[in-house]
């Protein structure tokens, strides 16, 4: 073979091309009789005289390979030959573009060539054409033909980078610009199992790098038994684990769903007011927008070419009107996740909107279907069979109502204000029934006829990506979360009622997200979100879990007297764990059952975070409770937030790292309105209005109220309210012969304001407490707080000053004490009035909330450097 004997053929030679340079690396090792097919194939090319050869001879120990490349020297001037001891084929590779670099300044192209492949006539041809051609593409990969174990695939279509980080598509014999290795842009040399090749162009997507398909590029791939390809997938788990670890950017949970909202979206949302479906994965942010024709359209395309089109894998049927109003209330993201979790065992969903007189968010599940529906949704596959069924009737059964159709059922009270009449459009279970009777008749209906199904083409179905991107996460589904991570904090409770740790969470959150932090309410164990107009408010968007039978908070081993949380059902904890990844920080408000997953969390670069308000007593007066669960779980803890200073100490003395506390003291969660008349507290012509405002649960020593009521209730010095009702126990028992007394809880801050502004004294004979809520806004109005002596009282008022705090053995008769004193004195109780707003209003939630924003950013600063650091050793150590 010389290049006297090479004939040039017009037929592939493109004037318009000639002189851009290519340069092709070919990596030798034991191929030394093999490369010489493919070094003709080479030489045969048009525009051979526009191309450089580099030969790495990879320390091959047959004395043919030198003698074999020293002769193609000798013959071509553009030939060149490396030699290295042997260190795999990626330094090989990169030894080949580290020449480039130096020694080739004007190659534009370079073209990775294995010694026992070949290249067709025109491949060389192609290449200059596709350089000169299509400047904004980066890399030019090819369809790949074998040869030896015959098989084709076809890669036809637009780049996908998310079908890239699933499966590899681009083939190694691919054309690369130069543009891409002067970003040092190499093989990882530590990679030789194989995968390589897959590798680095995971490398090329995280620099901003895309790929076009290149048909005509020519490739054609020697498949033997024991190929590296074989081998690499004999280790495929390992070597997939290790890429997962060297690209957690890419497969960070939010970019890597970003991906797949933007390049194969996994939800199809059917608008049927408007005649419009929107594609996306995040249905809280804008996806791609087509007519419903069209949809149809791609759709059928999807049954007939898999490998080539998608149509996402669920099916959404409902209004444009409904849809803006889950976006609007933060609650699309949660319903899309119900949705893929109930279509594993169901055929159908169905979502019904209730209008709800009071405040609140409710869930029910698992009801008959009434054929009412504002949201209607099934999976691809089901559509796909009832588009090929031979008779229309089995859908048409759908509204019928026969439970065989296995339509699983999500009822969502809503607060009257967003349930107004023109929201209320319950037939998407209608609609859907149309649409997939009209998908039956559409001008592409019925199976291709033209599918050759012994030859596999394109990459694999592209049905299966979802299924086989869960094999990057665990085995388990994604959330449908697109946003960036970094900002997002995540508030987890166990209940959402009329507790003091609601409140906090709700107030603290109020202020992060004036800071322009996006905030989740992710409720796990209860069904309903009271003040949901405040979490609306509060919160970006709201999750209300179904974790019955999956997560249990307190069934677990014992810590020093406090159950541990126990995992029940190990799947929907790691999709638990995925949901939760999606956020910068996570934050148990007191959700025991999470703290089991902060190990996970944090090995996924997430910052954890408890919220403690108070410790607990066991009947004998032992300490226990949410603080005990942290000391258990310290070491996956990043940050343990505290409501008081207090609490704070006494997690450090308990020997909790002080470079972990971060005390946030509680504030009032309202505040005086200036709307409202003050009232008179000096009158001495009227009764003294005392108040009960919380939690009817035995910690709040329900017993010593009836006591101290005993004694009152009949003077007509006093007048009683009670307020609330029992959430953890049945504390309300205890004051049964005082039920006519009680009132039910007042959510809304306005009925609250009233409340505070009526009364002149606020009871709290609680045996243990945090830094109560109550408290604070009842000083906040002006009320005068008589409490027990427990938690952090004594950081909220000064006794005698801005109100009274009694020792727990003198409970009931220092409260009589106290209020005999005030109901007499009216001066007194207007002075201490002055004194307890004055004290509570100092202090300010927003310098709370930034306080914690600071920490975030310390500790996300904190984390990059030591993530740098530890690349910076990893790269000297190579």
């Amino acid at each position: 073979m010389t290049s006297d004997t090479t004939e040039i053929s017009p037929l592939y030679l493109n004037p318009k091309t000639a002189n851009t340079r290519i340069s092709i690396v070919i990596p030798v090792f034991k191929h030394s009789a093999l490369v010489r097919e493919t070094m003709y194939s080479i030489v045969r090319q048009p525009n051979f005289s526009d191309v450089d050869v580099i030969f790495i001879d990879d320390g091959c120990p047959d004395p043919q390979t030198y003698t074999t490349l020293i002769s193609f020297c000798s013959q071509w001037t553009n030939v060149h030959y490396i030699k290295q001891a042997n260190a795999g084929l990626s330094a090989a590779r990169n030894s080949g573009i580290r020449f480039i670099i130096e020694e080739l300044p004007d190659a534009e192209g370079i073209f990775f060539l294995d010694a026992d492949n070949s290249l067709a006539p025109y491949g060389i041809s192609a290449m200059q054409t596709a350089l000169n051609d299509r400047p904004e593409t980066d890399w030019f990969y090819p369809d790949i033909r074998m040869f030896g174990f015959r098989s084709f695939n076809d890669y036809s279509g637009d780049y996908n980078s998310y079908i890239q980080a699933v499966v590899n598509v681009c083939e190694a014999g691919s054309l690369i610009r130069r543009r891409m290795i002067e970003t040092d842009l190499r093989f990882d040399e530590t990679m030789r199992l194989g995968y390589e090749d897959w590798d680095f162009w995971l490398s090329a997507i995280e620099r901003g790098f895309r790929g076009s398909h290149l048909p005509a590029l020519g490739l054609s791939y020697r498949k033997r038994a024991e190929s590296m390809l074989v081998n690499s997938q004999r280790v495929d788990e390992q070597i997939r684990d290790y890429m997962r670890r060297k690209h957690d950017r890419l497969f960070q949970t939010n970019n890597f769903v970003r991906m797949e909202h933007d390049e194969l979206p996994r939800f199809a949302v059917v608008l049927s007011d408007v005649a419009v479906t929107e594609l996306g994965t995040d249905l809280q942010i804008d996806g791609f927008k087509l007519s419903n024709v069209a949809y149809e359209k791609q759709l059928w395309q999807a049954i007939r070419e898999p490998a080539f089109v998608s149509a996402g894998q669920f099916l959404l049927s409902t209004t444009q009107r409904i849809f803006d109003l889950l976006r609007r209330i933060g609650l699309i993201r949660w319903i899309s996740i119900e949705i893929e979790q109930a279509l594993d065992d169901h055929n159908f969903v169905s979502v019904d909107i209730v209008s709800s007189r009071d405040d609140v968010i409710r869930v029910r599940r698992h009801h008959n279907f009434t054929g009412r529906s504002h949201l209607f949704a099934s999976s691809r596959r089901l559509i796909e069979e009832i588009a090929l069924d031979e008779s229309e009737s089995w859908i048409l059964g759908l509204l019928k109502l026969e439970r065989s159709y296995k339509v699983f059922c999500i009822e969502i009270s809503l607060p009257q204000q967003y349930t107004a009449s023109q929201f209320l459009k319950n037939l998407a279970a209608n609609d859907f029934v149309q649409f997939c009777l009209h998908l039956r008749c559409n001008d592409l209906s019925g199976r291709a006829r033209n599918v050759v199904r012994d030859v596999f083409l394109g990459s694999r179905p592209l049905n299966d990506m979802m299924l086989r991107a869960r094999g990057q996460f665990d085995g388990v589904r994604l959330p449908p979360i697109a946003d960036p991570r970094q900002g997002r904090i995540a508030f987890v409770l166990p209940h959402c009622d009329f507790g003091g740790v609601e409140k906090v969470t709700f107030c603290l959150s109020r202020e992060l997200r004036r800071l322009g932090v996006r905030t989740s309410l992710i409720l796990i164990g209860d069904s309903a979100v009271y003040r949901a107009s405040d979490a609306q408010s509060a919160f970006d968007d709201i999750s209300i879990l179904d974790s019955k039978d999956r997560i249990a908070g307190w069934s677990g081993p014992s810590f020093f007297g406090t159950r541990a949380p126990k995992i029940l059902d190990d799947k929907w904890a790691r999709e638990l764990l995925n949901f939760l990844s999606s956020f910068e920080l996570v934050v148990s408000c007191h959700s025991a059952e999470i703290l089991s997953l902060f190990g996970g969390l944090r090995r996924r670069d997430v910052i954890t975070a408890t919220y403690l308000h108070l410790f607990d007593k066991t009947e004998v007066g032992a300490y226990c409770g949410h603080p005990t669960l942290a000391l258990a779980y310290e070491h996956a803890i990043d940050l343990v937030l505290t409501c008081s200073d207090s609490l704070a100490f006494d997690m450090a003395a308990l020997g909790l790292p002080r470079m972990k506390i971060l005390p946030l003291p509680n504030a009032p969660s309202l505040t005086w309105r200036d709307s409202m008349e003050p009232p008179s507290r000096s009158q001495n012509d009227r009764p003294l209005n005392v108040l009960y405002i919380g939690r009817l649960d035995n910690q709040k020593g329900l017993d010593r109220l009836a006591a101290i009521f005993d004694e009152i209730h009949q003077d007509r010095r006093y007048d009683i309210r009670i307020i609330g009702k029992a959430v953890l126990t049945p504390g309300d028992l205890v004051l049964s012969r005082y039920s006519q007394l009680i009132e039910p809880p007042i959510y809304d801050e306005e009925g609250l304001s009233k409340a505070y502004s009526w009364a002149d004294v606020l009871l709290l004979p609680s045996r243990y407490e945090g830094l109560p809520l109550t408290v604070l806004e009842a000083m906040a109005h002006g009320v005068v707080p008589i409490v027990t002596e427990c938690g952090a009282l004594t950081e909220a008022l000064e006794t005698g000053v801005s109100g009274y705090i009694v020792p727990q053995d003198q409970c009931v008769d220092g409260f009589l004490m106290h209020l005999e004193a005030l109901a007499a004195d009216r001066k007194r109780l207007a002075d201490i009035s002055r004194a307890a707003s004055a004290r509570a209003t100092s202090r300010p939630w927003s310098m709370l909330a930034e306080r914690l924003r600071d920490r975030l950013e310390s500790l996300r600063i904190d984390r990059a450097k030591a993530k740098a650091a530890k690349a910076a050793m990893a790269t000297s150590m190579t």
